[in-house]
């Protein structure tokens, strides 16, 4: 278990008192807290809403499968990570619904909250239950859990929506009154006031409309983005301030659903992003920023954006990442103005292998935009280079599928030059898409897809390239939840009553449970990945972008004509349906800052291959810490509290000297690691700083930990000293028992413990059992009433762990079970028969 996904205690988390709102609102996210956190439009949402001085706005995500069994063996409700509250005590509980593979999480989150999954079995004494987010544009297959799911930009829709909420409360209006409020918002739609016939979906009720159409802000607001992002205490999967430059994309390809549903494009400007990347940056001490949005190298004012973050982050030591990128954007003046900073890999995708096939999909880029893309970032420092690729698109032949091979050849031969790199290669499988000109098209069967990975897996070559393969059950199952109708809510509903869980994570996906789900409701996969008649009803006709049917049938025949349209932003208007939407004109032009331009900027910087960091002209100095770790903090690992730390002096406006080499780091060497759940009033730290330190150091860096760290004291460190864990050889923990403890049995078993030679215990050490010797270790162990005072110390050969020792005095029981907390008190230095602090030794 890792317990610091449930402790919130985020930096820049936000608590309201519950009394001092008028509505709560839970935004719960259907995948780990590490997935979630990464997620930047649930921040913006928690930002927004928690603006609002009558609305408090609290986060929760679902439990790993260890809490779910934990939560369900002691009767316990899910709970929001701000005040630990209940879901089911909420005004409305909120899902994001990101992918398909998520849904089974969004029924655990309600069963485990006590709200009855489907909405028609709700009461007045439920929460409204809400969705919204890339998937609602076809929500039907979860129809019948959900109250009401919103379409499109959440910005304004989700204020809107809590508000109607509010004020139905306020008016005592009953649920359905309340629904028909909702239904009456623009872009909200409202499943259980539709019947669904062969026509489609009939509205029975005047308030809800026959087509909602989803939300399209027309600009992005910089008010909407958080100043002071929050800051979690244990790493997730992007650690770090994602930036979102525009929103949307006007390229068109025909397979992509974001391409369509986001649109139009709407960017901010490089003077605002920069402003955001100076606040946050101060407000979260994040050491690296990401340039988001679908095609970044598409931003109008990128070469701007670039020269205004180059040297700043440079000399704050923040590192600028891009997300996956198109081939024909990534241009050597990018490469070049990445140049100082870390490079790691660099995502391209191709997607498919031939011009033909490529045209098709209208990609809009050759071979040749590929390969010297690859060539422009091994010769810039990039280290590896990831290709992707789809298999059983729409027209795809065997030619195409060696096309990918030739073309991962001639890439590979690049990398192998003067031995730059590695490829490598990931290929999943063609998913249909609705809202897509292929939204019609049939999936590959299973057995089709197997034969076309092994052709692909012998002709691709294993010198100098990784394959990675997306397991093709799990893109049937997206493809079915993703373009499925109602009768799939019974599917979803058996596969979890059947134990489906995370079905996104490799580990957790069992198919087998699913063929099950799909036999018992008399459904097949076939009915929902076969070809769809273009002049069928389609389950989310009623739902859309704006973006007209014709638009979609148009594409499509120019796809299977292999007939490209050019990016409406920099050619003619493709005529999608949305030119009449205010910010849906030509306001700019991708070409507006030329290479050239690009080229004068790095001349006149002195920016270009080779660069180095910017030094800091001071030397560093080393400072060694004394803190405390309690309250939640302590479900957070060694390494967390670590991170923590780079931050808070980042935030502290504290420079840390940095390491050299390829990937330099902080230097800040901690002592030894606490373990995980344990409090303590003596941790130590050592710091190298550059620059001077603030005066009142201590009261400055607190105000930038997270609750539960406290620095209570430091010491300069003017010789070379050993490392503290190499130094420290006592600690010394307070125990305290719960009441169901003998108290008199634990005092004859200490006293037989202390008066033993030998006492031996088992441990796992790289997969094997191993004896050790654990009573030479112990130099102190008494009762001090419910209060254990237990001392180790520290030997060549290692030292005992606490559980050990408790092991030994309690080994007819489970320990965890006699214990309700431990604390380390000490640590302690030996030095010429006395024992001293850290501190005292420098």
């Amino acid at each position: 278990m890792r317990p610091g996904r449930y402790a919130g205690n985020e930096i820049h988390r936000i608590v309201k008192d519950p009394d001092a709102v008028s509505l709560r609102f839970a935004l719960a996210f259907p995948d780990l807290y590490e997935i979630g956190m990464s997620h930047p439009g649930f921040e913006i949402l928690y930002h927004v809403l928690n603006r609002q001085r009558d609305i408090a706005a609290e986060r929760v995500y679902a439990p790993w499968i260890d809490l779910e069994t934990l939560l369900r063996a002691e009767g316990l409700p899910l709970f929001s990570l701000e005040t630990w509250t209940p879901l089911r005590e909420f005004d409305i509980v909120g899902f994001t619904l990101q992918y398909e593979l998520q849904y089974t999480n969004i029924l655990s989150m309600l069963d485990l909250s006590g709200i009855p999954l489907k909405a028609a079995d709700r009461t007045a004494d439920d929460p409204l239950v809400i969705a919204g987010g890339p998937c609602a544009f076809n929500p039907e297959p979860l129809a019948v859990f959900f109250d009401a799911v919103v379409l499109g930009d959440g910005e304004k829709a989700a204020v809107e929506v809590a508000g109607a909420v509010r004020d139905a409360g306020k008016a005592s209006l009953t649920r359905l009154e309340t629904l028909r409020s909702l239904a009456s918002l623009p872009g909200v739609y409202v499943p259980s006031l539709y019947d669904i016939t062969e026509k489609g979906a009939v509205p029975r009720d005047p308030l809800a409309p026959a087509m909602v159409t989803a939300r399209t802000e027309p600009g992005l607001r910089e008010e909407d983005y958080p100043e002071a992002p929050l800051v979690p205490l244990i790493e997730v999967t992007h650690d770090r301030l994602s930036l979102e430059v525009m929103r949307g994309c006007t390229r068109g390809c025909r397979f992509c659903s974001a391409g369509m549903i986001y649109r139009p494009e709407r960017s901010r400007s490089a003077d605002a992003l920069m402003k955001h990347c100076r606040s946050a940056v101060a407000a979260t001490g994040y050491e690296e920023i990401s340039l988001v949005s679908l095609s970044t190298s598409d931003y109008p004012e990128l070469p701007a954006l670039l020269r205004k973050l180059r040297d700043w982050a440079l000399s704050k030591q923040i590192t600028v990442s891009f997300p996956s990128l198109r081939a024909e954007t990534f241009t050597g003046e990018m490469a070049e103005f990445a140049g100082g900073f870390r490079k790691s890999g660099l995502t391209l995708a191709p997607e498919a292998g031939t011009q033909r096939l490529r045209d098709v999909i209208n990609k809009n880029n050759t071979e040749d935009d590929l390969l010297t893309s690859v060539r422009t970032a091994f010769e810039n420092g990039w280290k590896r280079v990831k290709l992707y690729f789809m298999i059983g698109l729409p027209t795809e032949t065997d030619e195409d599928l060696q096309g990918i091979a030739d073309l991962v050849k001639k890439a590979a031969a690049i990398a192998r030059q003067g031995g730059r790199g590695e490829i490598s290669v990931a290929i999943s499988p063609f998913s249909p898409k609705p809202h897509t000109p292929f939204q019609w098209e049939a999936q590959d069967t299973p057995a089709e897809l197997e034969r076309k990975a092994v052709l692909l897996t012998r002709a691709i070559p294993r010198k100098g390239t990784k394959l990675h393969w997306r397991n093709p059950a799990v893109s049937r199952l997206e493809t079915v939840l993703g373009r499925g109708d109602r009768r799939l809510g019974a599917v979803i509903l058996r596969a979890y009553e059947k134990g489906a869980r995370f079905d996104a994570w490799t580990e957790q996906f069992n198919p087998r449970l699913w063929d099950e789900a799909f036999q018992e409701c008399g459904l097949a996969y076939e009915m929902y990945t076969g070809a769809i008649p273009t002049g069928a009803v389609l389950p989310w006709d009623h739902l859309g972008k704006g973006i007209g049917r014709e638009f979609f049938l148009k594409e499509r025949e120019k796809a299977f004509a292999a007939q490209t349209t050019a990016d409406c932003a920099a050619g003619p208007c493709a005529v999608c349906g949305l030119m009449a939407h205010p910010v849906c004109v030509k306001t700019r032009n991708r070409s507006s800052e030329s290479a050239a331009a690009l080229d004068a900027g790095s001349e006149a910087r002195g920016y270009g291959r080779g660069r180095k960091r910017i030094p800091h002209p001071e030397l560093p100095k080393k400072i060694r810490l004394e803190y405390r770790k309690q309250g939640r903090v302590r479900l957070t690992s060694h390494l967390d509290v670590v991170r923590m730390f780079v931050r808070a002096f980042r935030r502290a406006n504290i420079s840390l000297a940095m390491s050299q080499g390829f990937n330099p780091h902080p230097k800040l060497a901690p002592g030894p690691p606490l373990p995980l759940g344990f409090s303590s009033d003596a941790e130590y730290m050592d710091a190298e700083i550059v620059g001077p330190l603030p005066d009142h150091f201590p009261d400055i860096i607190n105000r930038t930990l997270p609750e539960g760290l406290t620095v209570t004291g430091f010491r300069w460190v003017y010789k070379k000293v050993a490392s503290l864990s190499s130094q420290i050889d006592l600690h010394r923990y307070r125990i305290v028992l719960s009441d169901r403890v003998d108290l008199g049995e634990t005092k004859q078993r200490i006293h037989d413990f202390m008066h033993t030679n030998r006492h031996l215990a088992e441990r796992t050490k790289k997969g094997h059992t191993v004896t050790v010797e654990i009573r030479q270790y112990v130099t102190e162990l008494s009762l001090h009433g419910n209060r254990l005072s237990l001392t180790l110390a520290t030997g060549p050969a290692g030292t005992a762990r606490v559980h050990e020792i408790l092991d030994a005095i309690f080994p007819d029981s489970d320990h965890e079970a006699a214990v309700t907390e431990i604390t380390r008190e000490a640590q302690l230095v030996r030095m010429h028969g006395e024992a001293v602090s850290p501190l005292d030794i420098v």
